[in-house]
């Protein structure tokens, strides 16, 4: 249906003869009668393209979003949950096919996204009670709540709904320098900064206390994605507090990302503990069907040419796959764990927050480009290498500390691991490095490798050891005399 739609959307000829009106109803009953995300996303997708060419379809689907934020608002409203949980997911997966599809289905009513950030609490408190006994009962699967708390499902479609009702909100409040007089825009705009903030905290602590692997890897993803969010708006909005007018800003200026130690400690525990079950994991290379660009989606369909999958990602497949499994999906395979530690490296790699990529989080990333490593983990830490390569071409300092990174992975994996491991991972670097030292390179290495050398020297002699690993980088191929010299001078 989606791509007949779409065909004679493209042929406005054929629109005229359309009976519109009698389409969009069948449209409506289909979308309110199904119960699969991904036919929900074909028969929005269709109703958006007649909307584009006809006045009777954009009416249409108001009229189904309007109807849709009221069974939400009843959804999420207290007990609600214990009384129809099915209904309620049906409906969190209709918005979020709709919201990603060209509407804010909250109508700029920030008490939805509170409401469900209330249901997310509910199901931590739900994980927090439970004995350590009850979690490991039921081996691999997560046991199931008790009525009125999120299952694993729905704990998925309500961080998905936080997240892209966040976006929208956000979009209204800079959208349009015409309607910043308006009250009701005036009053969401002042509460974007707690909402953030709310989403950030809920999903940190889902990171840190939920059961489900996926609802964790979910919640991971949600909370990089606001901090990307929080720096692409800083420009124009401040989604950290302390006010929220751009029109007194001068031109280039940007508020700061704050990334709190504790949620940073709770990230880099969660991120170690993915890339740990990947390595022991240890699946052969021949087993493994995605590389470090993600996994190869193709479409299983009877129908040619197959229904378009779009804007379907690695990360929104997984994720589907587990809201269309049912409340009792089979055990998380290795394979699976991969993919998410994986896709967990690289929110890590290409996320624009220096604290993320350039702080402990890319530190533990580095770490994985030592040859023992899956191969999709070793790709992705050799991409963010290059990215740091290529920053430090910029400054001094930007070359100083693409060593620095390098020397406290490094010592990390040496009061970690041993010698032997960081010694293994100081060669991998080595290697990424090349034949040659750049000249542009050599003075920020001297001035990274004194420092590390300084740190070897410790009154206990605990580091000592780490002066053979170091040494490998005072080769005279990457250093000149007077700098090995110096060198020499500070040991």
């Amino acid at each position: 249906g989606k791509l007949l739609v779409e065909h004679a959307v493209e042929r406005p000829r054929l629109v005229a003869g359309l009976e519109v009106i009698a389409l969009c109803r069948a449209l409506r009953r289909a979308l309110e009668g199904s119960t699969m995300l991904t036919t929900m996303k074909y028969l929005s997708d269709a109703l958006l393209a007649l909307g584009r060419c006809t006045d009777e379809a954009k009416t249409a689907f108001f009229g189904i979003a309007k109807s849709l934020h009221e069974r939400c608002r009843e959804a999420l409203a207290p007990k609600a949950l214990a009384r129809d949980a099915e209904g309620a997911r049906l409906a969190l997966c209709r918005f979020v096919a709709m919201s990603n599809r060209g509407m804010d289905i909250t109508f700029g009513r920030v008490d939805m996204v509170h409401h469900m950030a209330k249901l997310l609490g509910d199901r931590l408190a739900w994980a927090k009670d439970l004995s350590a006994a009850q979690r490991t009962a039921v081996g691999a699967a997560a046991p199931l709540p008790p009525g009125g708390v999120p299952d694993a499902r729905l704990a998925l479609l309500l961080l998905e709904g936080c997240a892209v009702a966040a976006m929208w909100h956000i979009r209204m409040a800079t959208m349009s320098p015409s309607l910043a007089a308006v009250s009701e825009l005036q009053a969401c705009k002042a509460a974007i900064p707690s909402l953030v903030a709310a989403i950030r905290d809920i999903s940190v602590k889902l990171v840190e206390g939920d059961l489900d692997l996926h609802v964790r890897f979910h919640a991971f993803s949600c909370y990089v994605s606001m901090l990307e969010l929080i720096i692409g708006y800083s420009d124009k909005l401040s989604l950290e507090g302390g006010g929220a007018e751009e029109s007194s800003w001068s031109l280039g200026r940007t508020c700061e990302v704050q990334l709190p130690v504790d949620h940073l400690k709770v990230l880099w525990s969660y991120l170690n503990g993915l890339f740990d079950s990947a390595y022991c994991a240890d699946l052969p290379e021949s087993s493994v069907t995605f590389s470090s660009d993600g996994q190869r989606v193709e479409a299983q369909s009877d129908v040619w040419p197959a229904p378009s999958l779009g804007s379907l990602t690695s990360v929104r497949h997984l994720l589907e796959r587990r809201i269309e499994a049912g409340p009792a999906p089979p055990p998380v395979t290795p394979a699976d764990e991969l993919l998410m530690a994986l896709l967990a490296a690289r929110c890590v790699c290409e996320s624009n927050l220096d604290k993320v990529y350039a702080g402990p989080l890319g530190n533990l990333l580095l770490t994985q480009c030592e040859r023992s490593r899956p191969t999709p983990l070793r790709d992705v830490a050799a991409g963010l290498m290059r990215r740091l390569r290529v920053f430090a071409r910029s400054s001094e300092e930007c070359a100083k500390q693409f060593f620095d990174m390098q020397h406290e992975a490094v010592v990390g994996v040496y009061l970690c691991c041993g010698v032997d491991a960081a010694s293994a991972l100081s060669a991998a670097f080595v290697r990424h490095w090349g034949p040659r030292i750049p000249p542009w390179l050599e003075r920020p290495l001297c001035l990274s490798l004194r420092e590390a050398v300084a740190a070897c020297v410790t009154p206990d002699g605990e580091r000592l050891p780490l002066l053979d690993v170091f040494a490998t980088w005072a080769r005279a191929d990457f250093l000149q005399e007077g700098y090995a010299s110096e060198l020499g001078a500070e040991l």
